[in-house]
This record gives structure tokens, sequence and C-alpha cells, in this order.
């Protein structure tokens, strides 16, 4: 294609995106002036007001196919018609397998699935609660938009089965942190939950307290580990002995504390030994740099029929329950932020008479009250005059706790799956929406909004935004069979073009548009 077409084709593009941009003029508002130090960059003569990012999410894929160059410059007011043999864009968005194999590649990645054999992992039996509630299976996936990507995930099995836990940490300033908590997680919570389980039920007494860890397979699994069926001589009503519950609760808590305080032991004496010989090894500046990058984190134990959740941070659980034939969301947890009344009020009367919160932030600086990490806000000034600019607030640390807000749920027939993700996925989609979503898709059915779908291959168009879209009578596939993925679409927008356009944004300013997402479903008793 000359360069006249090329160009041509290119305006083709911004006008079309001008009219669909709705979504990117809003970004544009947050996060101007990176794009525009950006624009600088490319030399690109924008006269339209059409926005920056509209160019950056297709710049890669469109100049390599039609030839336009890194510095060329070109003005949207140009005239002309589109070129002869340039594809319609709308068409082209709509129906090109490059683009839908483009969005499958970013999305499903790093997705993965896993079925529990039907003996119910951490199961009760039908002679303690006729409900035989058990927990079936989880999809979960990570999308990254920083480079590399800050979230994680783990899944796992403690006591042969007997707990089940699954976490997701939201790392920030790098991913060091937010791996080391991953790495560490299992085996923690082993040491602390494990010997209550095994002390709790006889046939547990002599079973290994090393975890086992799930989420090293890919693609759907049975699980071959199987468990005692409830806990023999234990509470009917709860499933567990009087007060197991407390102890697991304050267990998971010591987990949350003793993982910060082995971060923050080694991260000290690496410190330490600087101040003294001015020398670190490779080691040492490892340590030291988990501990000043941070993480929120949230953590649920599933033992039984009840459901213990951990929270440091702005990371969200979301029951989905099927209550009278409609679905009902319920956070199980709060986002611990300046919007949290309760986080504030602990804040404020930890550091009495200071300037805490600036600009809705943790010494104008941090969004999360809770983090593991983020040595910055936890360690004395002598420890950190040498490495950061201490703010002139910063008088009274530590400013930051890792210590996790303690939830608790006993789960029931009605309540159908649990949404763990982190808050790349909330700041899209809100409660109701996940549930909803995955609600109508465990029923076999889909709610779309007014935008244009592929399900299986097969081409619909939504007529109303309430309108239930079925495919084959007897099965209903989608794109994603994994619901973790299928949220993150609808976070991201769901229909093609919105998905090709924020998939396509450079690494570079990509943080400026979408968070890292990690996103993790369990189901109980569901098959989905």
């Amino acid at each position: 294609m000359s360069d006249t077409n090329s160009q041509a084709y290119l305006r083709q593009l911004l006008d079309y995106l001008k009219a669909h941009s709705t979504m990117y003029n809003e970004m544009l508002q947050r996060s101007g002036a990176n794009c525009f130090k950006c624009m600088h960059k490319w030399k690109l003569n924008f006269t339209s007001g059409i926005t920056f990012i509209s160019v950056v999410s297709l710049l890669n894929k469109f100049t390599n196919t039609y030839g336009f160059k890194q510095g060329e410059e070109f003005s949207s007011k140009e005239g002309g018609k589109n070129p002869v043999g340039t594809p319609n864009l709308e068409s082209q968005l709509q129906t090109d397998p490059d683009i839908f194999n483009f969005i499958a590649s970013k999305l499903k990645k790093d997705e993965y699935s896993y079925k529990f054999a039907s003996s119910a992992i951490g199961s009760l039996g039908e002679k303690q609660q006729g409900s035989g509630l058990r927990v079936s299976g989880y999809d979960s996936n990570t999308l990254g938009s920083n480079v590399p990507n800050e979230d994680r995930n783990v899944e796992g099995l403690l006591i042969n089965g007997a707990g089940l836990v699954f976490a997701v940490f939201d790392g920030h300033k790098g991913h060091l942190c937010s791996e080391a908590l991953k790495q560490q997680l299992l085996d923690t919570a082993c040491e602390q939950i494990g010997p209550i389980l095994s002390t709790r039920c006889p046939l547990l007494a002599n079973t290994s307290l090393t975890p086992i860890v799930l989420d090293q397979h890919t693609g759907t699994h049975t699980c071959p580990v199987t468990c005692p069926i409830g806990f023999p001589s234990c509470d009917i009503e709860t499933g567990l002995a009087p007060s197991a519950g407390d102890e697991i609760a304050m267990s998971l808590q010591e987990t949350f504390v003793s993982m910060d305080q082995r971060l923050e032991q080694r991260a000290r004496q690496a410190a330490q030994k600087y101040q003294r010989s001015k020398t670190l090894t490779k080691e040492d500046l490892e340590h030291l740099k988990r501990f000043y990058q941070g993480s929120c984190a949230l953590a649920s134990c599933v033992v039984s029929n009840q459901l213990y959740l951990a929270n440091t941070g702005d990371c969200r659980a979301v029951l989905g329950s099927k209550i009278d034939g409609k679905w009902v969301a319920t956070a199980l947890t709060a986002d611990q932020t300046a919007n949290n009344a309760d986080e504030m009020i602990r804040v404020f009367k930890t550091h009495p008479g200071e300037r805490v919160i600036r600009h809705g932030r943790l010494l104008g600086g941090l969004m999360p009250l809770r983090s593991f990490g983020d040595a910055e806000y936890k360690w004395p000034p002598e420890f950190l005059k040498d490495i950061v600019s201490l703010s002139p607030n910063y008088h009274t640390p530590p400013y930051l706790t890792a210590q996790p807000v303690i939830s608790h749920h006993t789960l029931t027939n009605q309540d159908k799956f649990l949404v763990l993700a982190t808050d790349g996925l909330w700041e899209k989609l809100t409660n109701e929406q996940a549930v909803q979503y995955i609600g109508k898709m465990i029923d076999g059915q889909k709610q779309e909004s007014r935008r244009e779908s592929w399900f299986s291959g097969f081409f619909f168009k939504a007529r109303k935004t309430d309108d239930v879209i079925e495919t084959c009578p007897n099965s209903y596939t989608t794109l994603d069979a994994n619901l973790a993925t299928y949220l993150i679409r609808q976070a991201l927008g769901g229909d093609p073009k919105t998905l090709f356009n924020i998939l396509n944004i450079s690494p570079a300013i990509s943080r400026g548009y979408r968070d890292d997402i990690s996103v993790t479903v369990l189901y109980f008793n569901e098959e989905k």
C-alpha cells in the first residue's frame, strides 16, 4: 500500500475511533499528561480533538500492515475518500479472525480451571447436613497491564483436602513482594491451620502438613486427593468441633502477620548490614526490594461448610447466591481505603493530630491503608533516609499494617460461587454486575447490553439491554468456558472493538488505562 493510501487508511481509523471514543475520552481526562508526552514522541499532529490513545491502541497492528512508520506526520483534517482496496474498518474489527485470535491470545494466556473429584474437597456429608455441600472446582485467570504483571494468585489443599485455600495478591511498585507472598502463603497457612484441623479430626492425625499446590497445572483436571467427609464427632451446626472456628480465624490472621514479619526481618537484616559495611549481596538486595515493594492480599479458607476470609488492602470477595430464583451479590470483604470509615477511624486513632490522609491516599501516596511490604511507610526514618525521600508528614511510623480483617460466612445451598479479585476488576465492574454475569452463564444464559458478541462462531445482536440470548438448545458455550476470563472480558468492554483497542495499548502507557486484573471464581456444589 502506498504512503498516501496508508495515511488515508489511518485517517479512517481516527475518524472511526473519534465516533466511538467515549471510554477513551474519560481515560484521557484521567491520564492526559502521560498521553501527550507519548504523542510528542510519535510526532502526530492532532487537530480534530481525537484521543491519542485511539491511535496507540491500534498502532502496532495497523502500522505494520499498512506501512505507516514512526515519525511520519499527518493531520486528521486532511480530506479524501477511502482509497480503493482499503478494508471497511467496522467490518474488519468485527469479523477479522486475526483480531479475535489476538484478543484470545491476550485474555486466555494465563487462564486455568480445576475440577475436584466428586468425593468433594472440604465437603459436608449428607449425614451431617442434608445439603451435601461441596466445592466443585474453580476458574482462575490473570491479565497484566504492568510488565511484568504485578498480580499473583495461588490455590492449594491443606491436610489432604480438609481445608482449601485460595488467594489473590495485588502488588505495587513491582512484582517481587506479591511473588514472595504467593510462594509463602500455603506453607505458612499449613503451619498455622494444619495442626488445628489434624487435632480436631482423628482421621487426619497422621496426615502430612505439606500443602498441595493446585495452580501448577493448566487446563481442567480431576483432583486425585480424597478427604474424610465432614468431621467425626463435630458440632452438626457448623461441621467443626466447638471453638475450632475461632481458632481457624485467628490462625488465618496469624498467617498474614507472620508472612509480613518474615519479609521485614530479612530486609531489615540486609539494611543493617549495608549501614555497617556499605555492601550488599545479590540476595540482600532481593530482600530489600521485596519489602520496599508492596502488595495487597486476599485469602479464603474453606473448611467443611465454613468460609473464612482474610483481607489486607483493596482486593475484594463477592459471594454469588441464588435466592428465590434471582442472583444476589454479597460483598464479604470491605476495601481498606480512605472510602472506608472504619479504616479512617483506625488510622487517625493510631496517629492523632497528624495529616495522615492527603488526596484520599496514605501520606498522599498509597491508596490501600493496609499492605504487605511498603517499607517506606513502616520503617523508622533512620532506615529510610538513604533510600527514599521522606514525606514531611512522616513522624510516627509504622503507618501501614499487614494485619488482615477476618470475615466468616457459613455456606448454604443458596451460595453458588465466590469471586476473589484484585481491584483491577472492581474498578470496572460492580459487585452486582460480576455476580449477574456469572449467574447468567451458570443458568445457561447470558445477559447482553446493546453490543455485538460472538457465541460458538455465530454472530448475534442484542435487541435490548435486558435481552437474554441463548445459543444451541442443548448447550451454552461462549468464547470463554473459563468464567474468570469471561469476567475480565466483560470488565474491559466485552465487544471485539473495545477489547482490541484496550488490549493493544502499548505496555509503556497501558497502566494509565487499566490495572492488572486477577480473578478466581470458586464454585460451591455447582456443576458449571
